[in-house]
């Protein structure tokens, strides 16, 4: 066929310079080294199967209509306002530049229609054309109570809601529904066309379009690209919703999950407010140690430079002589973090410590506090770039098999991954004069979710008592009184117990907080002989995958758990029952939350509920910005921080129905001026 790259063209059926029909597949082989393949392979060969029964290729005839003249455009809108029920939408853009080139529109899989609006970074259309074009819009994808299909509703919306006024309304979100129907397979356009289209792979045009700089994809192009883009999402979309009913998430995709992408936008938009003056302190404070501990670390060690992955692998394995380490994928000499950790655990040189503290510090200089270090230029002060016109430094989140949410930069590459900010930094977040942010935590929620999905009575009774199980646990593996337990002591038990819940290894758990495996395998005893529900748990999750490999949490999230039979995959299925229990448990606040103060549109029976029986819930000058693991943070103007606190306390505490009996997870509100300071609320 003369095509390159199986994983992309997997799936298509396509014809050889002979004529032949041919449908690519990845080699059985290669599923045996990368086990993600196989269920690509079964899926392929189901399709393989069905097209051995004619010769030639079958395809959908499609037509799609490019370069329309404006009264073209304004009929076709018309129409779709007056006749269509649903409406597959996609934008192209420039890459990272935010500029819409053509927008997508369509009510049915074979007939695409894109109104172009970009060539040559030349306008289509006059000034007067393109405010109607965009007027009608609004009105078509705001107003119409269309059902809206798009592929990447975060995408989407932040892309046109400065265009439309408003966040567009979603039907479905072919990549989310995909994803709660099967988690661990790829949930891109490509792979989804292969998977429910005729259509051979066509997103190869997406890449040129990438790497382009100008438009070297002309618009013509990149119109009949757009027409693949919204025909496939639609044929999708109506065959993922047999699916979700099918497997049992339809009602939790309609009712839940595709609200929660506005929820996102929303946080995304309002962003975390950024004190250059205490960025500037930090850096000067991190600066300073930093100088100090490179001249100790020279004294010891000479001119070596700890950035430097070859001078690293000398230093270590050839100077100091130590036991080379190795990467596992590479299986070459590794310098890595967790690996200079371990030499330091077993040798008493200062270098090694001093390595770590300086990695560490230049970490949070370019990571966090963005001061980037040039070899040539020095040190380059990249926080204005990193900032908005608001001066708040904002995230994009995405959302894993879990139901978790991620943060990371955004397309543009601006932002930051605000979720693993470290406490002692966060104090760069700080409001302004007014105004004070509210941090509502849960509270051990996941090693309290394990207790009840688990039926360990006793936890069960010490959570309910209010009694402190990490130290309970600590008392218990020391033989103290839980008063006598230390701060060190409580924490290294608690590490041992969260690897203990999801099935770690004594050796994984010793080596990870430091402790010996025989000190480590001891407390593991003593956990198994006082908690034995947790390890008969256990057991009963390996039968369930046993008898389907699919594993469903309280609130009804599934995953069908597609890797290698072995421990790793055990393990990933006990951490996946508390984990999604509690991210769906948070995102569901989050969302009700939303609905109150950040505009979504959004209700269900508990806010409703909330809604009748609290009196001003509706406060105003409250916005919610931040959802970071399983804390939601928001800005309360300080003379309605009385009032927003119950608010927020009784949307959050909710029971619910947790495998052996009702379950409230309780919060900890606290409340300070910067993100890092605040303080228990009273």
């Amino acid at each position: 066929t003369g095509k390159k790259s199986i994983t992309k063209w997997r799936g298509s059926i396509l014809q050889t310079k002979e004529g032949q029909k041919v449908l690519p597949i990845i080699h059985p082989k290669d599923c045996m080294k990368q086990w993600k393949y196989y269920p690509l392979l079964i899926t392929d060969l189901i399709k393989a199967k069905k097209e051995a029964e004619f010769p030639e290729i079958r395809k959908i005839e499609r037509q799609f209509k490019t370069n329309p003249t404006f009264e073209e455009v304004i009929n076709e809108l018309d129409r779709l306002e007056k006749k269509a029920e649903y409406i597959s939408e996609d934008i192209e853009t420039y890459k990272g530049s935010g500029i819409i080139r053509c927008i997508g529109l369509t009510d049915s899989i074979t007939a695409g229609f894109t109104i172009p609006f970009v060539s040559a970074y030349t306008p289509v259309w006059t000034a007067d054309e393109e405010i109607e074009i965009w007027h009608r819009l609004q009105k078509l994808l705001l107003y119409s109570n269309k059902k809206i299909i798009v592929q990447n509703a975060s995408f989407e919306q932040k892309m046109l809601e400065s265009w439309l006024e408003g966040i567009m309304p979603i039907w479905m979100d072919t990549m989310r529904a995909h994803a709660l129907v099967y988690p661990e397979l790829p949930h891109n356009l490509g792979f989804l066309g292969s998977i429910y289209t005729d259509m051979p792979y066509w997103k190869n045009r997406e890449e040129d379009n990438e790497k382009a700089s100008g438009d070297s994809v002309t618009i013509d192009e990149l119109q009949e690209y757009n027409c693949k883009d919204i025909c496939g999402t639609l044929e999708i979309a109506f065959k993922l919703e047999q699916e979700l009913k099918e497997c049992g998430m339809h009602d939790f995709y309609h009712e839940y999950d595709k609200f929660l992408s506005s929820a996102l936008v929303s946080l995304e938009k309002a962003g975390l407010p950024v004190s250059r003056l205490k960025v500037e302190e930090l850096r000067q404070e991190r600066l300073n140690k930093l100088k100090a501990l490179e001249n100790d670390f020279q004294s010891l060690a000479g001119d070596v430079n700890v950035r430097s992955s070859k001078q690293m692998k000398k230093f270590l394995y050839e100077d100091l002589m130590l036991p080379v380490k190795y990467n596992r994928k590479t299986g070459k000499p590794s310098t890595s973090e967790d690996i200079i950790l371990k030499l330091a655990k077993k040798s008493n040189n200062p270098a090694l410590k001093k390595i770590i503290e300086i990695r560490n510090l230049k970490h949070d200089l370019s990571s966090f506090l963005f001061l980037k270090e040039d070899k040539k230029k020095g040190y380059i002060d990249e926080l204005s770039f990193q900032l908005g016109t608001d001066e708040c430094l904002h995230t994009e989140y995405g959302i894993t098999e879990t139901g978790r949410l991620t943060s990371s930069a955004d397309i543009f590459g601006k932002g930051t991954n605000l979720q693993n900010i470290p406490d002692y930094l966060r104090v760069i977040f700080e409001t302004s004069k007014e105004w004070l942010f509210v941090k509502a935590d849960l509270e051990q929620a996941e090693d309290r979710v394990t207790a009840w999905l688990a039926g360990e009575e006793t936890l069960k009774r010490l959570y309910v008592q209010g009694i402190d199980t990490h130290a309970y646990k600590a008392a218990m593996a020391l033989d103290k009184k839980i008063e006598d337990v230390t701060k060190e002591e409580r924490q290294a038990i608690k590490s041992v117990a969260h690897g203990w819940n999801y099935g770690r290894g004594k050796n994984s758990i010793a080596e990870e907080i430091g402790l010996s495996s025989k000190e480590v395998d001891d407390f593991l005893k003593k956990l198994n002989r006082n908690f034995p529900a947790i390890p008969a748990w256990h057991l009963k999750i390996q039968q369930q995958l046993r008898a389907t490999r699919t594993l469903i949490t309280p609130f009804g999230r599934k995953r069908t758990f597609m890797g290698r039979w072995n421990d790793n995959l055990f393990r990933e299925a006990y951490a996946f029952l508390p984990q999604s229990t509690v991210a769906d448990y948070t995102n569901k606040a989050l969302l009700r939350l939303c609905a109150l103060y950040n505009g979504v549109e959004y209700t269900d029976e508990t806010l409703e509920f909330i809604k009748r029986n609290m009196n001003n819930v509706t406060l105003k000058n409250v916005k919610i910005v931040h959802q970071c693991h399983d804390e939601v943070l928001a800005i309360v103007h300080k003379d309605l921080i009385k009032d927003y606190i119950p608010i927020a306390r009784s949307i959050i505490e909710q029971d619910f129905w947790c495998e052996t009996g009702m379950l409230k997870i309780p919060v900890d509100i606290k409340v300070g001026k910067t993100w890092g300071e605040c303080e228990k609320w009273k």
